[in-house]
C-alpha cells in the first residue's frame, strides 16, 4: 500500500524577487526556488524522497504547460525541503499556473503519489515573463498583480539605460520622475516629482528637489521644495524656501517664496517674504507685508501689511492699508491712496488716509447728474490756487452747514463770520437770504462801514428795504478766493 502523504506547500516563491535597479547587470534566470512541508501519515517525514513536478494552466484538471520536472534523492528534515525549478522562461506568460507535486521514498521504483490540492504559483516566477515582455499581455497585467520590492530598496525605471522614474519607500512612497539627478531629501515622505530636471543644461546641473513632506514639483528644471506641503509647478530656477508651509510657485523663473500660505503665480525674480501674500506675476517685484498683494507689473515693492498694488512700475506700498498705483507712485502712510500718471518722477503721499492723484492731464467726474459732494473746504490747487467756502448761518447765529469758519452774533441782526484759515486776498462773497413767509423782504448785506470783507472776515447786516433791521434772518454766503 502506498503511504499516506500530505503536504503543506508554500504559497510564495521567496528567492526571486524582480529589482529592476542600477545594481543589476544582466537578465535573471529561469529558475525559482520551492520550498514546502512533507508530513507522512501525520507526522513530519524526514530522508530522501524522490519528488516529481508539472505546471498546469489550472487548479483542477487542465493542460500540463512544459515538462515534468523529477528530482531523485530529495533531503527533507522534520517535513522540510527546498528544491530550485527550472521551465524555461516560456511557461510564464503572464496567465494562471498551478504547480503538481508528487512524491515516493528516495530510490523507488513506485509510481508517484500526487499531492493535492495544486499549489498556485503566484508573483514571482511570473515575473520573469515581465523581464522579457516587450508589452502588456492583451493589454492588461493578469494575476499575480504585485510588482515590487518587499524590503527599504527603492524601486528604479529605466529607460535608455537611465532612470526615468524611481519610487522610494516610507510610510508615504515618495515619487521621482524626470531625470536621473532629481531627488527627496533623506528622511521627507509623501513627495512627488512629476519630471523635468537636468544633469546638464546651458552647462549647468539643474535637478528638481524637493525637502518638505508632501511637497511637488510638476516638472521644469532646477526648482526647489523646502516647506511642507508646498508646490511649484514648473519653470526653472524657482525656490520655496524651508519652513515655507503650503506655499505655491506657479512656474515662471528665478521666483522666491519663503513664507508659508503664499503663492507667486508666476513671472521672473518676484519675491513672497511674508506669510498670505500674493504676487500675481511680473518681474522684479517684493511683498514684504502681511496678507499683502502685488497682482503684477515691474520692480514695485509691498512692505506695508494688508496693502495692494495693482500693477504698474516702480510703485511702492510702505504704509499699512495702503494702496499705489500708475508710474512711481509712493504710498508711504498708513492707508494712503496714490495713483502716479505716466511722468517718471516719483509721487508721494503726504499724510495718514489721504487720497492723492496725479493726472496732468486734468481730471474728469461724470456721475450722470449725482453730482460732486466734498465734505470740508473745496480747495483747487492751480496757478490761482482757487479755495471756495460756502456755509449756511441760522436765524440764531449757529451754522446749519459748512465748515472752514465760525460765526458770532454781537447782536440781534448782527453776524461776524471769521474764515479758519486767511485768504492771500480778499475773497469774493456772497449773500442770499432765506426770507420767512412772515417777512418776505428782509435781507442781509455786507457791513462795508465796518471794513466789508478782508482776508480774515466778514460781517452781515439784516435789513428790510435799504434800512437796517435788529431782528435775525437766516441766510447762505459762498466766499471765493485765493490762498
Amino acid at each position: 500500500m502506498s503511504p499516506s502523504w500530505r503536504s503543506f506547500i508554500g504559497s510564495s516563491l521567496s528567492l526571486f524577487l524582480l529589482i529592476l535597479n542600477s545594481a543589476w547587470a544582466a537578465p535573471l534566470g529561469a529558475s525559482f526556488s520551492y520550498q514546502g512541508k512533507l508530513m507522512e501519515a501525520s507526522n513530519p517525514a524526514s530522508g530522501a524522497y524522490d519528488l516529481s513536478f508539472k505546471l498546469f494552466d489550472s487548479a483542477s484538471d487542465g493542460s500540463q504547460i512544459g515538462s515534468t520536472l523529477e528530482l531523485p534523492g530529495v533531503a527533507v528534515s522534520d517535513g522540510i525541503f527546498s528544491v530550485e525549478l527550472n521551465y524555461g522562461n516560456s511557461v510564464f506568460n503572464g496567465e494562471g499556473r498551478w504547480l503538481e507535486v508528487g512524491v515516493r521514498p528516495g530510490g523507488s521504483a513506485d509510481p508517484y503519489s500526487t499531492l493535492n490540492p495544486r499549489s498556485q504559483v503566484l508573483a514571482t516566477p511570473q515575473s520573469l515573463f515581465a523581464l522579457q515582455a516587450g508589452s502588456l499581455l492583451n493589454g492588461s497585467i493578469s494575476n499575480p498583480s504585485f510588482f515590487g520590492t518587499t524590503d527599504a530598496t527603492p524601486l528604479d525605471f529605466f529607460v535608455n539605460s537611465q532612470r526615468g522614474l524611481r519610487l522610494e519607500p516610507g510610510t508615504s512612497p515618495n515619487l521621482i520622475g524626470g531625470a536621473g539627478l532629481n531627488f527627496v531629501l533623506s528622511g521627507v515622505i509623501g513627495a512627488t516629482i512629476g519630471g523635468g530636471g537636468a544633469g546638464s543644461f546651458l552647462d549647468e546641473a539643474l535637478p528638481n528637489q524637493v525637502a518638505g513632506n508632501f511637497g511637488t514639483i510638476g516638472g521644469g528644471l532646477g526648482n526647489l521644495v523646502g516647506g511642507d506641503n508646498s508646490f511649484i509647478g514648473g519653470g526653472i530656477k524657482n525656490s520655496i524656501g524651508a519652513g515655507a508651509d503650503s506655499a505655491v510657485i506657479g512656474g515662471g523663473q528665478n521666483n522666491i517664496n519663503n513664507t508659508s500660505f503664499s503663492t507667486i503665480a508666476g513671472g521672473s525674480l518676484n519675491q513672497a517674504l511674508y506669510e498670505y501674500t500674493t504676487v500675481g506675476g511680473g518681474g522684479g517685484n517684493l511683498v514684504y507685508g502681511l496678507a499683502s498683494t502685488i497682482s503684477g507689473g515691474y520692480q514695485n515693492s509691498v512692505l506695508g501689511n494688508f496693502a495692494v498694488i495693482p500693477g504698474g512700475a516702480g510703485n511702492s506700498a510702505w504704509g499699512d492699508y495702503s494702496f499705489a498705483a500708475g508710474n512711481n507712485a509712493k504710498a508711504e502712510h498708513a492707508g494712503a491712496f496714490v495713483w502716479a500718471d505716466s511722468e517718471e518722477a516719483p509721487f508721494s503721499s503726504s499724510a495718514d488716509n489721504q487720497f492723492a492723484v496725479r493726472a496732468r492731464g486734468g481730471a474728469r467726474y461724470e456721475t450722470g447728474g449725482a453730482g460732486l459732494k466734498v465734505d470740508g473746504s473745496f480747495a483747487a490747487t492751480s496757478d490761482e490756487k482757487l479755495v471756495l467756502i460756502r456755509g449756511v448761518i441760522n436765524g440764531d447765529g449757529t451754522i446749519s452747514s459748512g465748515s472752514g469758519f465760525t460765526v458770532s452774533s454781537p447782536s440781534a441782526g448782527r453776524d461776524d463770520v471769521t474764515f479758519t484759515k486767511p485768504f492771500s486776498s480778499a475773497p469774493v462773497v456772497t449773500l442770499s437770504a432765506h426770507n420767512h413767509p412772515d417777512s418776505p423782504v428782509r435781507g442781509v448785506n455786507i457791513n462795508t462801514a465796518d471794513g466789508g470783507v478782508t482776508v480774515n472776515a466778514f460781517r452781515v447786516f439784516a435789513s428790510e428795504g435799504a434800512a437796517a433791521v435788529s431782528s435775525s434772518v437766516t441766510f447762505e454766503f459762498i466766499a471765493v478766493g485765493t490762498r
